[in-house]
This record gives structure tokens, sequence and C-alpha cells, in this order.
């Protein structure tokens, strides 16, 4: 019999081990919300808020991709910023290099456009820890 009980067992790790009790606080309404959803789910209430959590709080490898991605979004935004500025300066300083001169507010939109995309970068260039020239959003400045 206690061979049986010894083949059993698939880890050398105890449930106290594994797992950390506390106790949680949580509004009424949350609480009723989550017992519904465990219930149509067949879950226990301790699974469904485990799950939750779980899938709020991304692994390594997830943040890593996050953060790559994120990466790549600022190399877009300086192409197009990059392409933006040399559209403005066509636009100031060679008129007369494009087909149609600019019709009237096209600089001041062509402006606020820039601005938007400068705007945009430098919030993402400081989520990432990057501090960026204020004179120029494209210059990082190093510490």
């Amino acid at each position: 019999m206690e061979k049986a009980h010894h083949m059993c067992q698939t880890s050398d790790m105890s449930d106290d081990d594994r797992y950390r009790r506390f106790n949680l606080r949580i509004p009424k309404d949350t609480f009723e919300r989550l017992q519904a959803s465990a219930d149509a789910r067949s879950h226990s209430m301790n699974a469904e808020i485990v799950q939750r959590l779980e899938a709020s709080l991304p692994t390594e490898d997830q943040e890593a991709a996050r953060q790559s991605f994120e990466i790549e979004e600022l190399n877009v935004l300086v192409a197009a910023i990059s392409h933006e500025r040399e559209m403005l300066d066509y636009m100031i300083n060679k008129q007369h290099l494009l087909a149609t001169p600019p019709k009237e507010g096209a600089i001041d939109f062509q402006k606020m456009r820039l601005a938007a995309l400068e705007a945009r970068y430098a919030i993402m260039a400081a989520a990432q820890g990057f501090k960026v020239d204020p004179n120029d959003v494209l210059k990082l400045v190093w510490d």
C-alpha cells in the first residue's frame, strides 16, 4: 500500500512550496461578478482569480516582445518624421520643385502633422527610458 501511495506523488514539491496563501479584500460586486464567471466556467473562485491574474501579468517573453514592438514603432515614427520634415521643407523652401504650389493652409496642416508625430515619438521614447533633445526629438540625449 505504501508503494502505491509513493507512486501517486507527481512532484517533490508540496502545495506549501508552490503556493502562497493570503487574504484578499475586494468589493462585494466584484466578488459577485467573479463568482458568476467562475460558476459559468465551472471553475473554483480561486482558479478564476489565478487565471485572470496570470492573463494580466506578462511573461518575460511577452514583455520582451512588447518592448521590441515599441522600439520598432519608434523606428517607424523616425522614418515618418523624417519624411514629413522633408515634405515641409519642400513646401516652404523648394516650392519651385513641386508640380503645383501648396494650397492655402497646407503648410500649417503639414506643421500640425509633424508636431503630432514628434509629440508621439517623444512620449514613446520617454516611456522606453530615452531622453530627447527638446529642440529636435530625433536627437537622443545621453547623460
